[in-house]
């Protein structure tokens, strides 16, 4: 196939010009390798053309369902699309997309709308399977979203309140309301780091510069002696950001005045 060739199928699948591509598999589907198929469907699904996605589904049964495509479904946030490539293999709706998580870590990621998440996790999304490198759908619905509706659907499925690393992402951030209402719903400070790569979300507030959070977090008895993914104190770190020019003179006040007034108690 030339590329002129190849060049015009993918138009046609991404403007949902069945009857061109109905032509061509009639007159020359042998000559289509996978990778064509492939990113035919592909750009079907990025462009929402259910109706290309199925006959491409149909046409080459055996295509496989790469990270790619799954990925691409996610953040499109389709129903109709994503349902017809879970009709060719239900386990994408949990399938660990390299260096990116799950579909459901992709959709948050691009903030598709709640009702997107609310489907993926009734086909079974499982909000606490283990992120690659963009953490738990329940730290990612803490930033990616301004509302707390996502959060509270993924607490409403039983995302994990331990070890998520959303009260983190949130203070990195400074999003205090966020940070409040997580801490509302029931989030620990000292047991909300990830497992793997995580840190206090003292030290994501100290790193971020965000004060106000910090405070949230100590009216909610986060401990002052933790250390970070390096073995790091918040002092340490502050003495480090000092030293690159960046002023952490307040938040160390704070951890101090925070310090003395336990030791009174």
């Amino acid at each position: 196939m030339d590329a002129s060739s190849y060049d015009q199928l993918i138009s046609a699948a991404a403007e949902g010009n069945l009857s061109r591509l109905q032509q061509y598999c009639q007159a020359h589907k042998q000559d289509a390798s996978p990778e064509t198929a492939r990113e035919m469907l592909k750009a079907a699904v990025v462009e929402s053309q259910p109706s290309v996605v199925e006959f491409l589904l149909q046409e080459f049964p055996q295509l496989e369902l790469n990270d790619e495509i799954v990925h691409a479904a996610a953040c499109k946030g389709s129903p109709s699309v994503f349902s017809l490539l879970l009709a060719r293999d239900s386990s994408i709706v949990n399938k660990r997309l390299e260096r990116i998580g799950t579909p459901l870590s992709s959709a948050c990621r691009t903030r598709r709308p709640v009702e997107f998440l609310r489907y993926l996790l009734e086909q079974g999304a499982d909000p606490n399977k283990r992120p690659e490198a963009f953490g738990y759908p329940l730290a990612l619905a803490a930033t990616r979203y301004d509302d707390t509706n996502a959060v509270d659907l993924f607490l409403e499925h039983g995302a994990r309140r331990e070890h998520s690393g959303a009260l983190a992402a949130a203070s990195a951030l400074g999003k205090e309301t966020m940070v409040e209402y997580l801490l509302g719903k029931g989030l620990k400070p000292d047991t909300d780091a990830r497992e793997i790569a995580g840190d206090h979300p003292l030290h994501a507030a100290l790193m971020g510069g965000h004060v106000g959070a910090a405070k949230i977090l100590l009216h909610h008895g986060a401990s002052v002696d933790v250390l970070n993914r390096n073995g790091k104190s918040l002092q340490e770190m502050a003495d480090l950001l000092q030293s690159k020019g960046e002023d952490r003179t307040e938040f160390m006040t704070l951890l101090s005045k925070a310090g003395e007034d336990r030791a009174r108690s």
